[in-house]
């Protein structure tokens, strides 16, 4: 992923991908499946592409509504804070995607990222709810993220993959 974001193929990897889940859910939907599929978005797509534009256009053209796709940030990508993080992020709820924060607690954590622009779910990565009943300090970030979660109105989910 790394080589993809530095020479800048990730913006048409992420083109491609959005096509293929777009294209998928019209294949359920065909079936009567209504099953919302969430897809990470990289920082350089955040800030160098317009992730809101292709999910529009690709849901557009297989006609599947755009609530059924959740759109997955990493913590870092609200610390950049520019107005373009903000304008996509707000472009993307006005199309009906949910945003979920991918790996909460790993990162840059700060409350304040998060109440400026809350997910509608927040992901608590998986290393702080494996030894959840061993670790005070696990327990504590967990309960910090499921109290947030639930402040912002967020849906809170610890880390199965």
């Amino acid at each position: 992923m790394e080589i993809a974001e530095d020479s800048g193929l990730i913006l048409d990897m992420s083109s491609w991908m959005v096509r293929a889940v777009c294209r998928q859910l019209r294949k359920w939907l065909d079936r009567g499946i209504c099953i919302p599929v969430a897809i990470n978005c990289s920082g350089k797509e955040l800030l160098h592409g317009d992730p809101a534009r292709t999910i529009e256009t690709e849901a557009a053209a297989a006609n599947v509504p755009t609530a059924l796709i959740e759109v997955e940030l990493t913590e870092s990508l609200l610390i950049k804070d520019s107005v373009t993080v903000q304008n996509t992020l707000k472009r993307l709820r006005q199309l009906g995607c949910r945003i979920a924060l991918d790996d909460f607690g790993t990162g840059y954590s700060s409350l304040a990222y998060i109440t400026r622009f809350p997910p509608d779910r927040i992901k608590i990565d998986k290393a702080f709810v494996r030894d959840i009943d061993r670790s005070n300090g696990d327990a504590a970030v967990a309960n910090a993220g499921t109290f947030v979660g639930a402040k912002s109105q967020s849906y809170c989910h610890c880390g199965r993959r």
